[in-house]
């Protein structure tokens, strides 16, 4: 083992009542939050998934994979939660947990390229379908679409790995509630600094191909309806642009928090997952404000599911009376019994 980079977690130290609080109400926050992010994020993308006509269309394949990477990303905020909670009452057990934690932190990362990269190439499809609608079909078949995810998850496998190595780590540090790279790893300092750069360009280049396709609507406002954006259309890229809006000013935060403060404290570091919450649990309520057929959807399954529950609970009661009756007859035959007995031992 190298002495200089123990293959450890950094143990947790006791604090005073009111921090050792604190740590507590950060955790349980998180698990929970994380938690109900994700039940709904699932349900949203069931909405999504049930109508033929979206799974056709590209625009809401790149949402579902986006999707799938987001939730990827909420249960590991979820295992969070629960591990600095275990961390934080018990941590003997913190020197046998430094590999489970490493596999944790590397898919957690892991998930975050193809992520980017899969909101990248969204705002190209949707460049693309409005500025040159005939270049689409060729760039954005089903065939290259599928081409596409499967190299966004072989990236995902390929960071993995990287993360797997003896040569970089993505640990939690349960003293400053965070995920960091371990710096004495010797690619651990190029990975960080590429993850900075390659999420902030991406979120530009997103930003900026979403700028191009407002003022090319603009420009198109008087036309004709067939080259005009559609006004399903408009919603959709106002909400995509509402997002990516987001998510600059998450990057922004991060690099004032990196690059500025330079600190490691429990309360930034918390913000800082905050955010990163945020960015994987925000989708769904920015799809359902924009996008009137598809909350229309959510409306219908939410009224459903209701009377699915409440038909289960009718049954479930209905069970309850007849079980009721049951035991309330045998108790009243066995009642008459006894009567009968004690008079015949009487007579």
């Amino acid at each position: 083992m190298n002495e200089s980079c123990p293959d450890e977690i950094t143990p947790h130290t006791m604090k005073s009542k009111e921090i050792e609080f604190a740590c507590v109400s950060i955790a349980v926050s998180f698990l929970v939050a994380s938690l109900l992010l994700d039940i709904f994020y699932v349900f949203v993308l069931k909405v999504i998934l049930s109508c033929r006509e979206w799974r056709r269309k590209s625009f809401y394949q790149f949402i579902v994979f986006i999707g799938i990477f987001d939730c990827i990303q909420l249960t590991f905020h979820f295992l969070t939660g629960i591990m600095h909670l275990v961390f934080h009452f018990n941590s003997y057990i913190q020197n046998y947990s430094y590999y489970v934690v490493k596999a944790m932190g590397a898919v957690h990362i892991a998930s975050w390229f193809p992520n980017s990269v899969a909101t990248l190439l969204l705002a190209v499809d949707r460049f693309i379908a409005f500025v040159y609608p005939w270049l689409s079909p060729i760039l954005f078949s089903k065939l290259l679409i599928k081409l596409h995810f499967l190299a966004m998850i072989v990236l995902f496998g390929f960071i993995c790995a990287i993360m797997l190595s003896p040569y970089a780590s993505f640990i939690y540090d349960p003293e400053n509630f965070g995920w960091d790279c371990q710096q004495c790893k010797p690619l651990c300092k190029i990975f960080s600094r590429f993850d900075q750069l390659s999420t902030a360009i991406c979120a530009l280049l997103t930003f900026v191909i979403y700028l191009l396709i407002a003022r090319r609507a603009f420009q198109l406002r008087g036309a004709s309806s067939i080259s005009r954006m559609s006004p399903h259309e408009v919603r959709l890229t106002v909400q995509m642009i509402v997002m990516i809006i987001f998510q600059l000013f998450i990057v922004a935060f991060w690099e004032f928090d990196m690059d500025v403060t330079k600190q490691k404290d429990m309360y930034a570091n918390a913000i800082s997952m905050t955010l990163w919450m945020l960015w994987n649990g925000c989708n769904p309520f920015i799809y359902l404000l924009f996008n009137k057929a598809l909350r229309k959807k959510f409306v219908a399954h939410c009224r459903s599911l209701r009377s699915i529950l409440g038909e289960r609970i009718e049954k479930i009661s209905q069970t309850d009376c007849k079980i009721n009756e049951v035991f309330r007859n045998s108790a009243i035959s066995s009642s008459r019994k006894v009567i009968f007995v004690s008079q015949l031992n009487n007579a």
